[in-house]
């Protein structure tokens, strides 16, 4: 006895396994449509939680972000795109 339960062996989680239900046997233009159909349900909610994620995550970003304006006569740097190693960025200024 464990957690105050009979343990399920190997032979019970099988024996369940193998008990027979009547499935509905499906003809094959029955199956393609209903599986189409799951499949364009399951693309569009997953749309739409892409959709949902990337507003949460524009929103964040909004928040904790600042707009910059540069007048004439500020100082800035220029970042030199390298393709060498993305991981050192070089800058080159101020200007």
């Amino acid at each position: 006895m464990l957690f105050g339960c009979q343990p399920r062996t190997l032979l019970d989680i099988l024996a369940e396994q193998w008990e027979e239900t009547e499935e509905e046997v499906k003809d094959l233009l029955t199956y393609t449509r209903e599986l189409r159909d799951n499949l364009n349900n399951i693309w569009e909610e997953a749309h739409n939680a892409l959709r949902a994620a990337q507003q949460k995550q524009k929103q964040s970003y909004d928040t904790h972000s600042a707009v910059r304006t540069l007048a004439v006569g500020d100082k800035a740097l220029v970042l030199l795109p390298s393709t060498d190693n993305k991981l050192l960025a070089r800058w080159q200024g101020p200007y």
